[in-house]
């Protein structure tokens, strides 16, 4: 790592070569020259209302170049970057703002919020003084704290270093071989890890990257990718379920234009990574594994290895990956019979949580990070992931993975999405429960969907209950299957 900071590293660029595009979008390009112009303003204008290095400052995120400039400029001032969702509530910022003690936000427009504000016209009408000076930040100086969706508990404030951010930018550039003729299309929001280190990493190899906001329009998300000659595609598999179901064989005449096509944030189960082959045969396909306290860990290239399900791939640089047990302490004899806690150790685990020293001593053992994913590692290095070990469902003292069941099921060519949840059991103490979204026209067949899994699975795995849902409740940001919200849904139901 040559630079101690992002920030450092595009003002190096933005020196050495300023006509070098940086960002695009519709209808605007930003070199890096500019860029920095914007980014040295943006520090200017925040110190003059009195932002000092560890203030905290709440950004209102957005998919635009704006915000990234913003972004900068905060780390510039050597304040932490406190990014909020798009379309966050304002009782949800004044929430934030309290927990995080927080100088003032950074926003778009004017908020209704009892907080100090600098708007984008704030920034604009600025005038930069010839005389700014500034000093850029430590490699252990705190850089962002990122919110957690918080599928199984409350919210939490993430802390992220600029080593952490320098390394995870890192590990996503050289896993992806970025440089500075690749052009890169992001569609994750950039309060997000995924946003946010996809946006480091093209910012580290100076890869061409277009923000864009999700892909549901999809006739813009093309235009995009005509405009640019888009070359890399990060998506989530939420974004790749609406291309593949609204535009397949549009998306096919792409397949000697990408380069590469990374799907990252959740699961990605079997069925649909065999049909994104046959979609995209000459196309380098990878998923990505990782968590806000410790980005980009590991990725892996499915197109190329089709025999390994379940398989997340191999550990990324700047990552260590090992199996413990529930205290961090390495677990070799783990296997898929016998899997233990995925830990991750290297330079992207990061401190901790803020203001939260119980749950961050719960969770960074030993300077690892040890996460609730189950899974082992196979004698050629391969990290397979077996599922969160607060998912498992145990049924009459057996244990049931949702993947197992959910990755069948996505094999009927009916089923949009699935997701499986415990419900009660008087026998059993829980059974596993199916809901399934399916496509327009189709009707619920639970013989089908049961007879399909009994062919497959063992029989104490096979749901008996299976219902309709016109669609899986999906984490904000991130859209993970909330599963928490869905066994809400299912309790209030059967009470109705």
């Amino acid at each position: 790592m040559l630079y101690s900071s992002i920030v450092e590293t595009v003002a190096a660029h933005a020196h050495a070569n300023p006509d070098q595009p940086c960002m695009a979008e519709m209808n605007k390009t930003c070199t890096y020259g500019e860029m920095w112009a914007q980014v040295i303003r943006n520090a200017a204008c925040l110190h003059g209302q009195g932002v000092q290095k560890g203030d905290r400052v709440l950004l209102h995120s957005s998919q635009t170049i704006w915000h990234a400039a913003a972004l900068l400029g905060i780390h510039l001032t050597g304040a932490v970057a406190v990014p909020v969702e798009k379309k966050i509530a304002v009782s949800r910022i004044a929430e934030i703002a309290e927990q995080v003690d927080a100088k003032l936000i950074v926003t778009p427009r004017r908020l209704d919020v009892d907080l100090p504000q600098v708007t984008r016209d704030d920034l604009a009408a600025f005038t930069l003084d010839e005389g700014y000076t500034y000093t850029f930040p430590e490699k252990d100086d705190l850089c962002d704290i990122l919110f957690t969706t918080g599928t199984t508990g409350k919210s939490k404030g993430v802390i992220r270093t600029h080593l952490n951010e320098l390394a995870c930018g890192e590990s996503v550039a050289h896993y992806g071989s970025l440089n500075e003729n690749e052009v890169a299309l992001v569609p994750f929001p950039l309060n997000h890890s995924g946003g946010i280190g996809r946006l480091y990493a093209c910012l580290l190899s100076k890869a061409l990257m277009i923000p864009t906001d999700g892909v549901v329009f999809v006739h813009t998300f093309y235009s995009l990718m005509d405009k640019y000659g888009v070359t890399i595609m990060f998506l989530a598999p939420a974004h790749l379920s609406i291309l593949l179901n609204r535009s397949e064989d549009h998306l096919r005449t792409y397949n000697n234009k990408l380069r590469m096509m990374t799907i990252g944030s959740s699961y990605l189960d079997e069925a649909t990574r065999q049909r994104l082959i046959t979609v995209l045969p000459d196309v380098k396909l990878y998923i990505t594994y990782g968590a806000t306290e410790s980005s980009s860990a590991c990725s892996f290239e499915f197109s190329k290895y089709r025999d390994k399900p379940r398989c997340i791939g191999l550990a990324n640089i700047n990552t260590r990956i090992l199996i413990t047990d529930e205290n961090g302490v390495e677990k070799p004899d783990a296997s898929p019979q016998n899997p233990g806690f995925i830990a991750h150790d290297g330079p992207t685990v990061v401190p901790g949580y803020w203001n939260e020293p119980e749950l961050t001593a719960s969770v960074i053992k030993n300077g690892r990070l040890v996460t609730h994913d189950l899974g082992y590692i196979d004698e050629e290095g391969f990290i397979y992931i077996y599922g969160r070990a607060d998912d498992v469902i145990i049924s009459g003292g057996n244990k049931i993975a949702p993947f197992e069941i959910e990755d069948i099921v996505m094999e009927l060519p009916e089923v949009v999405e699935c997701a499986c949840i415990p419900v009660q059991d008087a026998l059993l103490g829980a059974a596993p429960k199916l809901y399934v979204v399916l496509k327009d026209g189709c009707e619920l067949d639970p013989k089908r969907i049961i007879l399909h899994l009994q062919g497959k699975l063992e029989q104490f795995k096979v749901p008996n209950l299976i219902a309709r849902i016109d669609e899986i409740p999906k984490t904000s940001g991130t859209n993970k299957i909330n599963r928490k919200a869905l066994i809400e849904y299912d309790e209030a139901l059967s009470k109705t």
